[in-house]
């Protein structure tokens, strides 16, 4: 991503538009905290219009007992959970999302597993816990494709991508927030209206990207297509 920006610098620009270069009313630490909140509400729309830029990968290996994997501390979605029949081959096999009617559907053991639910972890209530089903075999591998969250900005050089200027949709909003704590109404309805017009921006890349990515076939004419091995296996899965 070409366009970067610092905690730092978006409190500067924050402070410029709310008129607040030189007062006090709203501290830095609060300011900082808005920034990070307007981040976050930006970083949710620029996912949506590209997951797959914001993804990484987590690796789970059965044990052969354990059925519930904890998701990586910068877990923010999940896009996919594979079974890795054959990470030399590139084999990959997609488990299906199962939900609470369907939990049962292929028994409680018997790996490889080919489904997955979220269930609630009652250790650490806010890392969410990711069920196989059935119980994976010891030493099968899968792979959970999943959306990074967005960082708690709190240091000054701390990274923001903006992407393509889109970081002006932080500097408004948490102008604004500034604004309405001092009661500036038409200040910060002002701001308002321009947040508006930017996320309306962002909202239409996201249709235009989709549009775009209508009908897409993937692996067109790849190894995988022609293999008969590997079309063989596929025939053994039956959901």
């Amino acid at each position: 991503m070409a366009r970067t920006t610092t905690l730092g610098t978006l409190r500067t620009r924050a402070r410029e538009r709310s008129d607040m270069e030189n007062s006090e009313f709203v501290s830095d630490a609060e300011f900082n905290r808005y920034i990070s909140a307007s981040h976050a509400e930006l970083y949710e729309l620029l996912v949506k219009a590209n997951p797959d830029f914001y993804q990484k990968s987590q690796t789970l290996t059965g044990t052969g007992s354990v059925k519930t994997f904890a998701c990586a501390a910068d877990y923010y979605g999940t896009l996919s959970v594979d079974y890795i029949e054959d990470s030399t081959g590139g084999y990959y096999r997609p488990l299906l999302r199962i939900d609470q009617s369907n939990r049962n559907l292929y028994g409680a053991t018997g790996g490889p597993s080919r489904g997955y639910r979220f269930i609630y972890n009652t250790t650490t209530p806010t890392t969410p816990m990711l069920e196989l089903i059935p119980t994976p075999g010891n030493g099968e591998t899968y792979r959970h494709m999943y959306t990074v969250a967005p960082s708690d900005l709190t240091a000054d050089a701390d990274i923001v991508d903006g992407v393509a200027g889109w970081e002006e949709y932080i500097v408004i909003d948490a102008a604004m927030k500034a604004l309405d704590k001092e009661e500036s109404t038409t200040a910060a309805n002002a701001l308002r209206k321009e947040k508006a017009e930017i996320r309306q921006r962002i909202e239409d890349m996201v249709e235009n990207r989709t549009i775009g990515s209508v009908g897409r076939i993937g692996s067109v004419g790849s190894s995988i297509d022609y293999d008969p091995a590997y079309s063989n296996r596929l025939r053994r899965w039956r959901y």
